[in-house]
């Protein structure tokens, strides 16, 4: 079993990832439920919690619609994906967007 989280401040992630595999993060334009969205600092989150050889994950749990799917694929195109473990998403047309990345 893996104990996963969201983060609500960033300033905590040290103690966060002692306690925990890892993180779930997401981005208030294209996650239903996160407790904070962190905008800048989403890759600097990443990169620690990879650093710390603990797991990410990406919070896409959202039903899009075509036009919204193009955002996301811009949004995964900006994340540094050979960081990231994992998508978690909701809608069915996200696995098209993710093949174009091989994930």
């Amino acid at each position: 079993m893996k104990i996963l989280t969201t983060l609500h401040d960033i300033g905590k992630l040290d103690q966060v990832l002692k306690v925990s595999d890892g993180i779930l993060l997401g981005n208030q334009m294209f996650s239903k439920t996160i407790t904070h969205d962190f905008l800048d600092d989403t890759y600097k989150i990443i990169e620690t919690t990879y650093n710390h050889k603990k797991e990410v994950f990406i919070l896409l749990n959202r039903i899009f619609t075509d036009h919204e799917l193009i955002k996301v694929e811009q949004y995964i195109k900006d994340l540094p994906v050979d960081l990231i473990s994992g998508f978690i998403g909701a809608d069915l047309g996200l696995i098209s967007v993710l093949e174009k990345f091989n994930l």
